[in-house]
């Protein structure tokens, strides 16, 4: 495998220096602990630095790169952005603007408007100084010179890049805050914004030239554009139509383009008391390294950095070019239906190139490194990760999922709307929504229940938790009714219990160690049956031989009649109502294709251990315990299959159930075994599967059936 076929490990890469200086400064400044904003924050502004004074970087394949970058920056309020800003942009931007607009552009922009009278001049055969009047009246009917603007429209942003041209200096940066509110208002400004991110050239319009709208003579050349957008992402992402616009805008290009900062949740520093607090706000240190730090960016707008051109060496060029292709490699390797991720993915070296050229200004290096490259990687995938996330982000069914699980008791829909800004609109888009969180909760272990109280419709739930095969709750004690000692036990280790011989035992723990239905502690993760006659422990095995179970035979077991005790962990722990787990244990019985004593409904039932019992273990899969979960989506579709199949047995519901295209063949085998051991003779067990075979959506031959299933049926008869 070549060097660029090895996947690099980022995590050894450093961030740009300089910019971790000012993260902290403004993390300590604004108590904040979420990094990531704060350097996406610095990136922006840097390269913002960088672009106004024209900074390019001189590639070997495709000449001059102007320095810029596009971000979006997402934070939840109280993240420090407000502050942070300001510290930027009043502590290290306005010293830079203040030389660069009073002193460097007004430089730059004389030369540059005296040349081009001269060209005009030479053009027109007039006289420089007549033509030189004429350019700084064109000059100034442009308007005066923004060092950043939060909106506009593409009329006024061409003109804006007319004066850059004719001034030959600055950049145009566009910094819009709370993009939730303003992104349909900002649709035209951000579609011609798409043309200028990679080399700062837009297409003109063609409008008609009258006496009373003239077109100004169109200037060629490039004008380096600066983008930076924020927002809360619940502002973005609780509307449905604005989360549309927003991954459109992704789709149509500004998913290359912009480095990414997402922050889900405003972190705060820890702090001790407020007076520990008060000498961190007040640390005349930190106001020194920023003085310091200012004093460093205020001396990059003197003219001597105008108009840098960066080099790199070949074997920087080609330490891009392998991030380049590692990138496009891990592109492969995504799904079809991950367009935006794949294009993102492909193009992220260009947002490294450009990061790096600001870095490298930044510290007055003639070249860009290969340090400048690997601080820029850095960021440039925290980006990717900030990206991946925003498009991975929780929809708003899924937070309503996770508000029914946790608000801890029964809500409406009018609680909903009271206490979720994003639950509105119409009502059928609500049960919608609605509809959609109980999916996507059925998925993800959060039971979703709805129930009825004078016709009013409430909602509850709980996130659940996976069992732990290693930590399964019991209860135990030698009284019936008092000391019985909670537990947490191992799957395996149940078998010292069953032999024991002198206790009784439960799956529930109690309040004082006293059993009783009112004092039992929600929570439990084991099912127990018990099966006191008609069905024989090798059927029952060999119904179940799909879950983890243990079977031991009670006190009362004969080999002519067996009673036994069947024991199944659950995939999840469940924290039910006495009313609940009554209901519950219906439904199991409901799905079980046999009988059981239905006493074993009681929630506080104990079971008694048996120091002869013989002990059968099975392992495979884990019972799905949300299957009946009384007044949920998942429960009712198990009765819905119950009751669409309520004219056949409890046995052929159950194979009914259990059989699918690739089990077929194994599952009638299975029913026809159990026919064996109920002691049907071999011409019915036939005729009983043919029926049943004919009731299967999709049957099995008729030789197979002989050839295979009656051959082995046969044999084992004769076996016996």
């Amino acid at each position: 495998m070549s060097k660029a076929q090895k996947e690099t490990n980022f995590e050894d890469y450093k961030y740009h220096e300089f910019s971790e200086k000012l993260v902290n400064i403004l993390m300590t400044k604004t108590q904040s602990d979420n990094i990531g904003f704060f350097r996406i924050l610095v990136a922006y502004y840097l390269a913002k630095i960088a672009a106004t004074m024209r900074t390019n970087i001189a590639t070997h394949d495709r000449g001059k790169i102007p320095v810029n970058v596009y971000a979006l920056n997402l934070a939840p309020s109280g993240t420090g952005k407000g502050y942070a800003t300001f510290i930027l942009e009043d502590k290290i931007i306005t010293p830079f603007r203040q030389v660069f607009m009073e002193e460097t552009f007004q430089v730059i922009a004389e030369k540059s408007l005296r040349a081009l009278a001269v060209k005009r001049a030479l053009t027109e055969g007039n006289d420089e100084d007549v033509e030189y009047d004429r350019v700084c009246a064109e000059f100034d009917s442009c308007g005066p010179m923004l060092f950043s603007f939060d909106s506009g429209t593409t009329p006024a942003l061409k003109q804006m890049r007319q004066k850059l041209l004719m001034a030959g200096s600055g950049s145009m940066s566009l910094e819009i805050d709370e993009i939730g509110s303003n992104l349909f208002a900002s649709q035209d400004v951000l579609k011609a914004y798409l043309e200028l991110y990679d080399i700062g050239i837009i297409k003109e319009k063609l409008i008609k030239h009258t006496v009373e709208s003239k077109r100004i003579p169109t200037l060629h050349g490039k004008t380096p554009a600066n983008m930076m957008l924020f927002g809360t992402p619940n502002k973005l992402f609780e509307d449905t139509k604005l989360e549309d616009e927003l991954i459109s805008l992704f789709d149509t290009g500004y998913g290359r383009r912009f480095i990414f900062g997402y922050t889900r949740t405003a972190l705060h520093k820890s702090v001790l008391n407020a007076e520990d607090l008060y000498d961190a706000l007040t640390d005349t240190k930190i106001d020194v390294d920023l003085s310091a730090l200012s004093d460093a960016i205020a001396d990059l707008a003197d003219v001597s950095h105008f108009n840098v051109d960066l080099t790199m060496t070949k074997a920087t060029h080609v330490m891009l070019l392998e991030y380049k292709i590692e990138c496009v490699e891990r592109a492969t390797k995504l799904k079809k239906y991950q367009e935006m991720l794949r294009t993102e993915l492909e193009h992220r070296y260009y947002k490294a190139l450009k990061l790096a050229g600001t870095y490298a200004f930044i510290d007055k290096s003639e070249e860009v490194t290969e340090e400048h490259i690997r601080n820029a990687i850095k960021l440039v995938e925290d980006s990717g990760e900030a990206y991946l996330n925003i498009i991975a982000r929780e929809k708003p069914y899924e937070r309503l999922a996770k508000y029914i699980a946790e608000v801890g008791h029964p809500v409406t829909q009018v609680d909903l709307m009271e206490n979720l800004t994003f639950f509105k609109g119409a009502d059928g888009h609500k049960r919608t929504m609605l509809a959609l969180a109980a999916t996507y909760g059925y998925s993800h272990n959060i039971i979703i229940k709805k129930s009825y109280i004078d016709d009013i419709e409430f909602y509850s739930g709980e996130t659940l938790e996976e069992t732990n095969m290693e930590k399964l709750t019991i209860s135990y004690s030698k009284d019936a009714v008092e000391r019985y000692v909670s537990v947490l036990v191992p799957f395996l280790a149940l078998d010292e219990l069953f032999v024991s011989g002198d206790h009784n035992w439960t799956v529930h723990q109690f309040v004082n160690d006293y059993r009783s239905n009112t004092k039992v502690v929600p929570g439990f993760n084991l099912l127990v049956l018990d099966v006191d006659e008609g069905t024989s422990i090798e059927t029952a095995q060999l119904l179940l031989k799909d879950y983890t179970h243990k079977i031991y035979t009670t006190q009362r077991h004969t080999n002519e009649k067996h009673r036994f005790r069947i024991v199944i962990p659950l995939s999840h722990t469940l924290k039910l109502s006495t009313r609940e787990y009554v209901s519950y244990m219906e439904n199991v019985f409901d799905w079980l294709p046999f009988y059981c004593d239905e006493g074993t409904k009681d929630i506080a039932r104990k079971w008694a251990t048996a120091k002869d019992s013989t002990i059968f273990t099975n392992e495979g899969e884990i019972l799905d315990a949300t299957l009946f979960i009384p007044q949920t989506k998942k429960c009712e579709q198990v009765k819905a299959e119950i009751t669409q199949h309520s004219n056949l047995t409890a046995l052929e519901r159950w194979f009914i159930r259990e059989t699918k295209e690739g089990n077929r063949s194994r599952m009638l085998l299975k029913y026809g075994l159990i026919l064996k051991d109920a002691r049907y003779p071999i011409d019915v067990i036939r005729s009983k599967i043919d029926t049943f075979n004919e009731k299967l959506d999709s049957p099995l031959g008729d030789e197979e059936i002989s050839r295979t299933i009656m051959m082995t049926i046969a044999r084992r008869m004769g076996d016996a």
